[in-house]
């Protein structure tokens, strides 16, 4: 996978960017609300989110 494939991954659809947008705020919210741990778990599940978003769009091309 090369730079130049995440970046058109990001830049050419702007859902992409909102979701990474609400996942950033959905984890500031988790550490202001909770402990660190479950800030931990959340960013945790939103990585495998973002890994498998990437995974599918690789296969497409």
């Amino acid at each position: 996978m090369s730079f130049t494939f995440l970046k058109t991954l990001v830049f050419s659809h702007l859902h992409t960017v909102l979701l990474l947008l609400g996942i950033a705020f959905i984890v500031a919210a988790v550490q202001i609300l909770t402990n660190i741990g479950y800030t931990l778990l959340t960013i945790g599940i939103f990585i495998v989110i973002i890994a498998l978003l990437i995974e599918r769009g690789w296969k497409d091309k």
